[in-house]
């Protein structure tokens, strides 16, 4: 079906702010290049380079793995521990032929081959098939029209997902994750997790939990038919991201990196 008129101009505006939005954020950085993308062209993301080689220990939790692990490989080759979360069982299974690949062998997107030898280890990881939330407890996520696509979201009637099938899955918090895996904090928080991300953010208002860098795909940016809703919502990101005491350092689509302010 051809999109309206309406669509059209929506779909135009939304990327002249992304772009807008980039722009503004990378003037506040001396040197753009200082955060180049790690990871696959559909699975990575921009970081400040000196904070992923900086050779001190690092933590991060990654939620929403889906069917490439390229930016989880790029930071487990920096002696990064990663906490991988997703519950869906195309992840699960993406990750244990991953595991049980020979180094020499691996080829997630073909950034791993690219980087050299790569060994993935249980060390390097941990997994949990759980969802990352607001809260812990149980969640209903709901699959793709499109069989081929991985994402499951937790959104109710958007068109891209069906309503009548769904996954019922256990949700986690990240102050639980914390708590199970025996760490006080994370260096650095992935989030691809298709409508969960707002609630796990606003939940961090109440918590001391502040990683170093934040990732978070804005999927709540998708499912909007307006210019005015999307403004709307742009406007309560910008307000969440500020009471957090971020700022925006890169914006790639809906991806944003976040780095904490002092």
């Amino acid at each position: 079906m051809k999109r309206s008129i309406r669509q059209r101009v929506f779909s135009a505006y939304r990327r002249l702010t992304f772009a807008s939005l980039n722009i503004v954020s990378l003037r506040r950085l001396r040197n753009y290049f200082a955060y180049p993308r790690f990871g696959s062209h559909y699975g990575g993301w921009h970081l400040p380079k000196e904070f992923v080689a900086d050779a001190a220990p690092k933590n991060a939790i990654s939620a929403g793995v889906g069917e490439d692990m390229s930016f989880d490989l790029a930071l487990a080759s920096c002696h990064w521990h990663i906490i991988l979360v997703d519950p869906t069982p195309r992840a699960v299974a993406h990750y244990q032929r991953v595991l049980e690949t020979p180094p020499d062998e691996v080829r997630d997107y073909d950034y791993v081959e690219s980087r050299g030898r790569e060994i993935v280890t249980s060390e390097n990881f941990e997994f949990l098939s759980k969802a990352l939330s607001r809260e812990t407890g149980n969640l209903r996520l709901y699959f793709p029209k499109n069989s081929s696509y991985v994402s499951l979201t937790s959104v109710e009637n958007t068109e891209s997902h069906r309503h009548d099938e769904y996954l019922d899955v256990e949700a986690i918090k990240i102050a639980d994750i914390l708590a199970r895996c025996n760490l006080d904090e994370i260096n650095l928080l992935k989030m691809d997790i298709e409508g969960s991300e707002v609630g796990v953010l606003e939940s961090l208002e109440g918590s001391e939990i502040r990683p170093q860098i934040i990732l978070v795909e804005f999927d709540c940016l998708r499912y909007l038919n307006t210019i005015r809703e999307f403004n709307g919502m742009l406007r309560s990101l910008h307000s969440l991201i500020d009471r957090l005491g971020y700022r925006i350092a890169v914006v790639h689509d809906y991806n944003f990196t976040l780095e904490r302010l002092g």
